[in-house]
């Protein structure tokens, strides 16, 4: 007879435990609502203004905010105005998706494609975004903005650990 079929534990005696080791990785519950809180990662959005982009260029990178044009500018504040197309990152608990407009992406072309995939992780940053996803998003963005077509936004998901899983166009 199997060992197996001779060993009955309830779920409730599972919970019971205070802890259990098993090598490097430790389980700890005292109820139910707690191991779901804590395997739970909630979504979070993180909406990015073309405004907040261009502060944190013109704050952090003057060189290359001096690169775009004072008509490229005011196109961008007045898109933000109109809400017309939109730059945000989605987070939930596979990883997350980084959205960026066409407007965006013509900037980052403009004055350093490394310059706004700069601006906008630390933009990210500042809504609470740690500092692993915004290296990531400031790697991959960076890269991929070459990528993409004048005219077109691109989107980017990246693993819990920074890795580019799949992207495309907006």
């Amino acid at each position: 007879m199997n060992l197996m079929n001779r060993i009955a534990i309830s779920g409730a005696a599972l919970l019971m435990l205070e802890s259990t080791s098993i090598g490097v990785v430790t389980a700890k519950a005292d109820s139910i609502n707690n191991v779901n809180e804590e395997m739970t990662i909630p979504d979070k959005y993180i909406s990015i203004s073309n405004s907040q982009i261009l502060n944190a260029l013109k704050e952090n990178n003057p060189e290359a905010y001096a690169k775009i044009s004072v008509s490229e500018r005011t196109a961008l504040l007045r898109q933000d105005m109109l809400r017309q197309g939109e730059t945000y990152i989605k987070t939930n608990s596979t990883g997350f998706t980084v959205y960026l407009n066409s407007a965006i992406v013509k900037t980052a072309k403009l004055a350093g494609m490394g310059a706004v995939a700069w601006a906008i992780a630390s933009v990210a940053a500042t809504a609470g975004l740690t500092a692993g996803p915004t290296a990531a998003i400031s790697t991959v963005v960076g890269g991929l903005i070459g990528q993409v077509p004048d005219g077109r936004g691109v989107w980017a998901k990246l693993s819990n650990e920074g890795s580019l899983v799949t992207w495309g166009l907006q």
